[in-house]
């Protein structure tokens, strides 16, 4: 099982490849660029809710860390509260999952096809949602994401901030008029006094 994904990434990719590389048939290269958006649409979705539930799972967590107070709330508040606390961490551990194996692909595939991700109708958002994630990640609120056991939740970010780094050099490899570092630039996330130095040097 552990290699079939990386089988199944490698016959993706080989198609997709074969679909940006027929010159006659710009359906085909639709067909990318749609699975490209859906990708990020995705990857943004998944981390975004991710992120949000952790830090209300934290707050929980807390919650119950308060063994006096805990103990003050009725039962059935209790009970409901950790009802809530562990379908949390199901929706987590799956969406999670799910977004690692996104930025995986966006990984493995930027190295591939680089040319989609420079287009002017796609850069721009590519840019964006790495900044977001880099943001995230590294940015001033990344303390606030410390959980207890992280790998319980399937939360990797360093993994996440090494494929969302592995994304920024596949595509600046595959850029041969400086698009990339432009679109970077005129993100508002990219360069700003709030950026950590971890940023900084991915950026």
């Amino acid at each position: 099982m552990f290699f079939d994904k990386f089988n199944i990434r490698h016959n993706i990719a080989e198609l997709l490849e074969y679909l940006w590389d027929v010159p006659t048939k710009e359906e085909e290269k639709g067909v990318y660029l749609n699975f490209l958006n859906f990708l990020i649409n995705d990857s943004i979705y998944l981390l975004d809710e991710s992120l949000n539930k952790i830090l209300e799972l934290k707050e929980i967590e807390a919650e119950m860390t308060n063994i006096v107070e805990w103990e003050r709330r009725p039962a059935q508040e209790r009970e409901e509260r950790l009802r809530v606390f562990h379908q949390w961490e199901n929706i987590v551990r799956f969406d999670m999952r799910l977004a690692n194996e996104d930025v995986g692909m966006l990984a493995f595939t930027s190295e591939q096809i680089p040319a989609p991700f420079l287009l002017p109708e796609m850069v721009e958002r590519v840019v964006s949602m790495l900044n977001y994630f880099l943001l995230q990640l590294s940015g001033p609120q990344r303390k606030s994401l410390t959980v207890k056991d992280p790998e319980k939740y399937e939360f990797k970010p360093k993994q996440l901030l090494k494929q969302i780094a592995t994304i920024y050099v596949h595509i600046s490899r595959g850029d041969k008029e400086s698009v990339f570092p432009a679109a970077i630039s005129k993100d508002g996330r990219a360069y700003n006094d709030q950026s950590s130095p971890t940023e900084n040097r991915l950026l």
